[in-house]
């Protein structure tokens, strides 16, 4: 087996890897939103933003998987890159591999982190 093909293997391996990721981060988000349910006033402020941030770590898990897919079937890095609807996420690993990203190809949901979808 070549390198090449056992990259792509490796990459199909992540993607599963980081949706099992995911599903395991939004089973703890509803233990969460039951903290925020029941919480206090003084409380609840900071139960909502433990519950956003790890609404934001599945999207994000989701995004990974879908670039790790994308790339394990080997569509061009450019367009993966331009798929990923989380746009700070696309520009931090654009910018690792020193890539600008187009405004005009991006999907029309990119740019913002939807959070408790």
């Amino acid at each position: 087996m070549t390198t090449h093909l056992q990259a792509l293997l490796l990459l199909g391996a992540l993607s599963e890897e980081f949706d099992t990721l995911a599903d395991g981060i939004e089973t703890l988000a509803g233990l969460v939103a039951d903290t925020v349910r029941d919480a206090d006033d003084a409380t609840r402020p900071l139960a909502m933003q433990q519950a956003q941030a790890i609404d934001e770590m599945t999207q994000r898990c989701r995004a990974l998987s879908d670039l790790t897919d994308t790339l394990s079937r080997e569509e061009p890095l450019h367009d993966a890159l331009q798929a990923i609807p989380l746009s700070a996420l696309a520009d931090r690993l654009s910018l690792a591999l020193r890539l600008t990203r187009s405004p005009t190809v991006a999907r029309p949901e990119t740019g913002d982190l939807m959070l408790f979808d």
